[in-house]
């Protein structure tokens, strides 16, 4: 076995382990160890087509008490944002609105880090999540990184953990599916990325298994503390 299957296969699991505890981060995991022996359009290919599978797998397992009506705002707003993230990146820097993000992500939730007993958002209604779904489809066409926003925002609303993952695992499997859409059309998909994907399904898939089980033995506390703590690497990951 050779060391890019090797490290493939590290990534995959971690990054499946991640994604069952929390419902999201598999890029954020997976990306940096795939980055050191793959080529980048193919660890975009991989990441979303995993996380088609990553978040299939955790509704299927969250279907007898799924109810889909917390994420629609999130996902007709991210429809709308994508398109035009992709024409704005035509004109504009994507990196500098990524560095942007990142920055206040990362000074945003360290201070919810520092003050756990602030920062729940009460008002807004769907209005607000469907201008969150909007910004965050933005920034997905713009960077790819359609994710870290919508999560930040459920995390601030008064949620507990099960609220949270029925409201944004939704969105994020329709946006992973609009951009497999987009890279197929783009002819971006190869015949490698099929095969690794092959390759590394079992492991995500085992890496899902152990992830849930983990999340069912969490309260909402804890629960929180992971995902804003995994934000916040996100944020770090947005500089690069």
């Amino acid at each position: 076995m050779t060391l890019v299957i090797v490290l493939f296969l590290i990534g995959a699991g971690l990054a499946g382990f991640v994604s069952g505890l929390v419902g999201f981060a598999f890029a954020l995991v997976a990306a940096p160890v795939w980055l050191r022996v793959l080529d980048p359009l193919e660890v975009i290919g991989l990441v979303v087509c995993f996380g088609v599978l990553t978040q299939g797998y955790a509704l299927w397992n969250m279907r007898r008490e799924l109810d889909l009506a917390p994420s629609l705002p999130f996902i007709a707003g991210g429809l709308l944002g994508v398109p035009l993230g992709v024409w704005i990146v035509r004109s504009l820097d994507p990196h500098s609105f990524q560095f942007a993000v990142g920055i206040f992500m990362i000074l945003y939730t360290g201070y919810l880090l520092a003050r756990p007993e602030v920062g729940r958002i009460r008002g807004g209604g769907r209005p607000a999540d469907a201008a969150i779904g909007f910004v965050s489809g933005v920034m997905g066409g713009m960077t790819g990184f359609s994710g870290p926003i919508v999560t930040l925002w459920c995390a601030l609303r008064p949620w507990g953990k099960y609220e949270q993952r029925q409201a944004y695992q939704p969105y994020l499997l329709v946006m992973h599916v609009t951009t497999i859409v987009s890279l197929a059309v783009a002819g971006t998909l190869t015949r490698q990325t099929g095969e690794l994907f092959l390759i590394g399904t079992p492991l995500v898939v085992a890496g899902l298994w152990a992830g849930f089980r983990l999340y069912s033995r969490i309260d909402d506390q804890a629960y929180r503390r992971i995902v804003l703590w995994l934000l916040l690497a996100s944020g770090f990951s947005l500089l690069w």
